[in-house]
């Protein structure tokens, strides 16, 4: 192990309902990647990536909420940051094989 931390967040995006694509942080302290996941109805996976978490601090898509959490919308921009990488289809294939 390299010793690199992560913290894992996902999102249901259910169909005719709320399509938000974002995740709720209390602190960006204490992890050094963001493995985020987007679900569909069925908990398929629509997109998942590693996000390094300077590309969290650092894009515009970071907010904080009136509760004083700090709010990361998974917009295109985000997956698509330099250093961002994109494990839709591993993760999909590992889900496939899992018992």
């Amino acid at each position: 192990m390299d010793g690199t931390r992560y913290q894992i967040k996902g999102r249901r995006i259910a169909a005719g309902k709320d399509k938000r694509r974002q995740l709720e942080f209390r602190s960006l302290k204490g992890f050094d990647v963001l493995a985020a996941v987007l679900f569909n109805d069925d908990y398929g996976v629509v997109r998942a990536a590693l996000i390094p978490v300077a590309v969290v601090r650092n894009h515009p898509a970071l907010r904080e909420n009136n509760k004083g959490q700090l709010v990361l919308q998974l917009q295109d921009s985000v997956w698509d940051a330099r250093g961002v990488e994109n494990v839709t289809s591993d993760l999909r294939t590992y889900l496939s094989k899992a018992p």
